[in-house]
């Protein structure tokens, strides 16, 4: 079964898996888990483990490899002008060649680093398993027991509401992004399929526009709506289902909580995961 919204997009795909069977706050504590290696690891190797484990999980989910595509799909032009941007502007490092001639007043900012290129992927990779992670815990949880179980671990409703909206606005941006590329297609606007890189990048700002206004529009309606409906007036609320942590979840999130500390005492100690952008050292 797959559940979709009233715009047309897909928020929960049904499953058999034990990412299905979780208890959402386990799903939750996943998130920062993922979120938390992330911002932990600094070292594009050990950043690519956790992605990989990201997609992995993914995977077993049995979520259609398109949606994963989809995630790369609309972020490779914006990731690979971080990287570029990174390398071009990093404070020093091995020169690959030099954009802008060197000047006091800019210091090494115009000169393409070796670094920098590092630094920039490794920033990309945090993205990634940010955007990865997210979606994956909306489409195998419905959204109902997902603010279930942010009421559960003690969350204002309404705090509870506007996470889980936000978790929901990567499938609706992909929808949004969808019909303005089909929509400037009509146009005879091709660039983003058969333009250079540079025209390419150029292309995103015919879209980027209207996303903005699109999105702009919508968060008004649902402010609308909600205002319409009195949410927030009550302070007490009732759901029709109720949750119960199982066994299995208190043994992934016992794993989880575990290799964290794990992880950071392994950190802080022996510098693992860390990497060191001023002197190339992947260990």
């Amino acid at each position: 079964m797959v559940k979709i919204s009233s715009r047309g997009y897909v928020v929960y795909y049904a499953g058999d898996t034990l990412m299905h069977k979780l208890d959402p706050r386990a799903k939750l504590i996943m998130l920062a888990y993922f979120v938390g290696l992330a911002l932990l690891f600094s070292n594009p190797i050990h950043l690519a483990l956790v992605l990989l484990a990201a997609i992995l999980i993914w995977f077993y989910a049995r979520i259609p490899a398109k949606e994963v595509s989809r995630v790369y799909k609309y972020v490779y032009g914006t990731l690979a002008l971080v990287i570029i941007i990174q390398g071009l502007s990093f404070p020093t490092g091995t020169e690959i060649l030099r954009i802008i001639p060197e000047n006091p007043l800019l210091g090494n900012v115009g000169a393409l680093t070796i670094e920098g290129l590092v630094y920039g992927i490794a920033i990309s990779e945090r993205i990634l398993i940010m955007m990865i992670i997210g979606p994956l815990v909306i489409y195998t949880t419905p959204l109902d027991r997902l603010i279930l179980g942010m009421v559960k671990m003690k969350m204002p409703y309404t705090i509870a509401y506007i996470m889980s909206s936000a978790l929901n606005i990567l499938p609706s941006v992909q929808l949004e992004i969808a019909t303005i590329i089909e929509a400037q297609t009509a146009r005879a606007f091709t660039k983003l399929e058969t333009g250079g890189f540079v025209e390419r990048m150029r292309a995103y700002i015919p879209i980027l526009v209207p996303l903005i206004v699109s999105m702009a529009r919508n968060s008004t309606q649902l402010s609308l709506a909600m205002a319409a409906r009195a949410f927030g007036a009550s302070k007490e609320r009732t759901f029709y289902r109720d949750i119960k942590a199982e066994t299995k979840d208190y043994i992934v999130i016992g794993i989880m909580v575990v290799t964290f500390v794990i992880f950071v005492y392994a950190y802080i100690v022996y510098g693992f995961g860390a990497f060191d952008f001023y002197a190339i050292k992947f260990f």
